[in-house]
């Protein structure tokens, strides 16, 4: 066993002690971590095992003494007969072993931090990275920079990293890690080769497909001029421009080729796509000159055919020009209908010899020739215009005179008869002067305008019979004029009634359409209202989860029943109102029914959302038990009226609902009372405890409906007591303790048991309010026994801030009022003092403090400046001769000149004069008073 431990641990005098047996081990990639193979462990536990096994070995050879004593043998236990070894022996040896694999083991550990350089290719976040990489757009230089790194990394880890090395006893063997590494490295290069390949071979086949397109539009035969000039200005911006980029292009597929030639495989496929681009490239020159002899080819084949268009185009104005020639000859009125069909046909064409023109003119300028004129086409367009407004008038009030004459006399519309009837004489008055030349056109068109003449005189008959607004009543009316029926059937025509002989009474019929006139009017206008209040509904929305619904968005509704109101009142004072009067009147009560209801509605709902979160609260129903049942009446009937209108959301409909005008005047009555109720609870309450008083309506009921959780007066604390931001509630809601906004904490002198108040919120408000000031009393008490006891920079930090400030302020003016007698070199050494403690504040401002310590040391230091300008006053002024009154006077007149009267009161200070017999004497005390709030 001594040795295999002196094997394993060479002794330092041992002549083999640099002939360490080395145990190999091996570095292993696995996953993302490097690992030894066998680990240091399992070399401890082989070599603490051989011991185990030695000590089994030789436990079967027999002791010697059983050989010299026969006896002991057959007397003797088994167990006695092996060799008797220590556990305090084995367990040496073994811990020899482990301390030098521990020992031997850090050579390799430290080896193996050789390695972290690789860490990215280890714990694999070189993929991840690659992964990104490829997904964004990079250009091809970009991607082979990036394969060169990895490139330059693997030549690093397979040249430079040592494959096997010496450590001690261990040899280590990093072939495997080596080539792990290598490979990860290796995919990595291969992903982005690949990617690099495809992007190659597709910007290939893009240019192939461009380069296939350009040539095919270059090669193209252009199918008329139009399109021969866009072709050619196409090749040459392809010329001038795109073949520089396409090359510039191709250069870059060159540079990435000559690269993946070196590190990738091309398919058969893949070399014909390299070759076919630059041929594509090489060809470009003769497609481009083929393309050339092609568009001089089209060019004289189109420029030639341009100039045989034009000559025949000629040929066909001079056809147009004959055939406008022969509406000079027609004049017979009965033929007029195939005049304005010969017209129009020529019209038509006319209308296409003009776009004609326009693309000859087109393809000239392309060709870079003037344009050519045709002043013949307009000369013909208009000598026939005047015919074809001749022919269509003529026809045109031939169809509407036997429409209007022979149609039923109710689907006439007089005021268009009479416009339409208008238009046609000016225009043919027009018409006649253009035909002075044109004798069988003049004549034409002076019958025609006789005949409008002649049907212009039945104009005021027609008016009247078609006027849409009569009734029985005024047909009756019109037969007592005229002394016989004239009530028509649904089939007269006016025809019928130009056959009468009316116009002797049309004065007396105008009168009466006139009247018919007005009372339609009225008619159409109250027809009108109703039609749009068919449509207006209410808006309605749910409130909250209380069940029932609330109005909403009125204005709409508001605004068209005012305008409706004062619309039918206007109507209504219309002279031609009587036979609609009662109509009138019944619309007239019906909307001013909704305005009175809509009004107190509104008023109604308005009060009730503002009660409803009031009453809904147990405690305000128990302390206002009339207003509670008031209330509920008044909920009860909002909730029946709602329930009603949800049902038929129509506005008119309110109207039909029983008792609703009165229903809702009795709540708003109730409502009136229920808020007369509540103010004098609240003002009640506000009597009790004044600082309610800085509470509005709302808070201060928020805080009464809440009375058994008396937390919920927490939020309002700040309004009802200047400084105090919350207070601390046990868990049986006594109070123990108030707290400002900025976090300082007061303990209260007395517990305040919020129980015992019994829900009346301000009764327990009005003890905090006491036991407020005698806490504050006794802190401030405390503060002035503490401030002898301790250093002044440590008692400031100790006490909240109105505290400091009081108790400086009163010993400020006390040590000055001590030091005033002593004569001027005890305010001297006071004043030195003052200035060595605005020193100290000032070092601790510029240190770490909390929030609230920086606030208030601020303040102090304010106050103890403006303290120590009024203690340097005195000093300057040689206060030991205080008992001089006109010295008095003159320091008084001093402080004003100098503002120190305002820091006096700034540093919390004020000051007099006493007399003692007939000698004044200055006092200066605190205004401590403010420091209480």
């Amino acid at each position: 066993m001594q040795d295999f431990t002196d094997l394993i641990v060479q002794p330092p005098d041992s002549v083999r002690a640099f002939e360490h047996p080395g145990f190999i081990m091996r570095l292993i990639l696995e996953n993302d971590a490097i690992t030894f193979e066998p680990d240091f462990n399992d070399y401890i536990d082989i070599f603490v095992n051989v011991y185990a096994i030695m000590i089994k070995a030789v436990s079967f050879v027999p002791r010697v003494e059983t050989k010299l004593y026969s006896k002991w043998e057959s007397k003797s236990k088994p167990t006695t007969l092996k060799p008797i070894i220590l556990d305090e022996i084995v367990e040496a040896h073994k811990a020899k072993i482990k301390e030098v694999i521990m020992k031997e083991s850090v050579a390799p550990t430290e080896h193996l931090k050789l390695y972290d350089k690789y860490d990215f290719l280890i714990t694999k976040q070189a993929e991840k990275d690659a992964d990104d990489f490829l997904a964004e757009n990079h250009n091809y230089e970009r991607i082979i920079e990036e394969i060169r790194r990895y490139q330059k990394l693997i030549d690093e880890i397979q040249y430079t990293s040592r494959k096997s090395i010496r450590l001690g006893m261990f040899e280590i063997h990093c072939e495997e890690l080596i080539r792990a590494l290598v490979k990860r490295a290796d995919n990595i290069c291969g992903k982005l080769i690949a990617k690099m390949f495809t992007d190659h071979q597709e910007v290939n086949t893009r240019l192939c497909e461009e380069f296939e397109k350009i040539a095919e539009k270059a090669l193209s035969t252009p199918p008329n001029t139009a399109e021969l000039m866009e072709m050619k200005a196409y090749i040459q911006k392809v010329e001038a421009v795109e073949m520089v980029e396409l090359g510039n292009r191709l250069v870059d597929s060159k540079n990435c080729l000559a690269f993946l030639i070196e590190c990738a495989n091309f398919s058969p496929a893949d070399i014909r796509l390299n070759n076919n681009v630059f041929q594509w490239y090489g060809r470009m020159g003769e497609v481009f000159d083929e393309h050339r002899k092609i568009i001089k080819e089209k060019t004289e084949q189109y420029q030639d055919g341009l100039k045989l268009r034009c000559e025949r185009f000629v040929e066909e104005l001079e056809s147009y020009a004959k055939q406008a020639e022969e509406f000079y000859t027609f004049g017979d009125l009965q033929d007029v209908q195939r005049y304005l069909k010969k017209a129009q046909t020529l019209n038509a064409k006319l209308d296409l010899a003009a776009d004609k023109i326009d693309q000859f003119n087109a393809e000239e300028e392309a060709f870079g020739w003037l344009p050519s004129i045709y002043p013949q086409r307009k000369k013909i367009q208009d000598g026939l215009n005047p015919y074809l407004r001749l022919y269509e008038t003529a026809v045109e009030f031939t169809t509407k005179l036997r429409a209007w004459t022979e149609g039923p006399y109710h689907k006439v519309n007089p005021d268009q008869v009479e416009t339409d009837v208008g238009n046609y004489w000016r225009g043919l008055y027009k018409l006649e002067k253009t035909f002075h030349d044109s004798p069988n056109a003049l004549a034409m068109t002076k019958k025609v305008r006789a005949r409008v003449e002649e049907f212009k005189q039945y104009i005021p008959l027609i008016q009247v019979i078609c006027n849409t607004g009569l009734r029985p009543r005024h047909w009756e009316a019109m037969s007592a004029v005229v002394g016989f029926p004239l009530q028509p059937a649904d089939d007269s025509t006016v025809f019928s009634f130009l056959d009468m002989n009316l116009e002797p009474y049309l004065d007396r019929f105008e009168g009466i359409s006139e009247s018919a006139s007005k009372e339609y009017s009225l008619e159409k206008g109250m027809e009108k209202m109703t039609n749009e209040w068919d449509s207006m509904e209410f808006v309605i929305h749910p409130y909250r989860e209380s069940g029932t619904f609330i109005l909403s968005a009125v204005d709409e509704i508001q605004m068209l029943l005012d305008d409706h109101i004062i619309k039918t009142q206007t109507m209504r004072g219309s002279p031609f109102i009587k036979p609609y009067e009662k109509q009138m009147r019944e619309w007239e009560g019906k909307l001013l029914l909704l305005q009175e209801i809509l009004d107190e509605w509104l008023k109604v709902q308005a009060t009730w959302l503002y009660l409803e979160p009031i009453f809904s609260s147990p405690d305000i129903m128990s302390q206002m038990p009339e207003e509670g049942r008031r209330f509920t009446t008044v909920d009860k009937t909002w909730r029946d009226i709602m329930k009603n209108v949800i049902q038929d959301k129509r506005v008119l409909s309110v109207v039909t609902i029983e008792r609703m005008l009165e229903r809702l005047l009795k709540s708003n009555e109730l409502l009136e009372l229920i808020l007369k109720g509540l103010n004098e609870y609240l003002e009640k309450k506000r009597l009790f405890f004044p600082r309610f008083f800085f509470l509005s309506n709302d808070e201060l009921l928020e805080i009464l409906s809440e009375t058994k959780d008396p937390t919920r007066v927490q939020p309002h604390l700040k309004k009802c007591f200047e400084g105090i931001a919350r207070v601390e509630f046990t868990e049986t809601l006594d109070i123990t303790h108030m707290k400002s906004s900025e976090g300082e904490v007061v303990e209260l002198t007395d517990i305040i048991s919020t129980a015992k108040a019994r829900g009346q919120v301000e009764k327990w408000l009005v003890e905090l309010e006491r036991i407020m000031i005698k806490s504050i009393h006794k802190v401030i008490l405390d503060a002035i026994l503490a401030y002898t006891k301790n250093e002044r920079i440590n008692w400031v930090r100790e006490w909240p801030g109105q505290t400091v400030l009081c108790v400086s302020q009163t010993f400020w003016t006390k040590e000055v009022q001590t030091a005033i007698p002593l004569g001027l070199e005890a305010l001297e050494q006071y004043l030195e003092k003052c200035n060595r403690q605005i020193d100290d504040i000032v070092t601790l401002v510029r240190g770490k403090l909390s929030k609230q310590n920086r606030v208030t040391l601020g303040a102090l230091v304010v106050l103890d400046v403006h303290a120590r300008d009024v203690l340097a006053a005195l000093v300057k002024k040689n206060v030991s001769d205080d008992n001089n009154f006109e010295w008095l006077s003159q320091l008084r007149y001093y402080w004003q000149e100098n503002n120190l009267e305002t820091k006096m009161i700034n540093a919390g200070l004020r000051y007099g004069y006493e007399y003692l017999g007939n000698s004044p004497r200055l006092v200066i005390t605190p205004l401590t008073d403010r420091c209480y709030r």
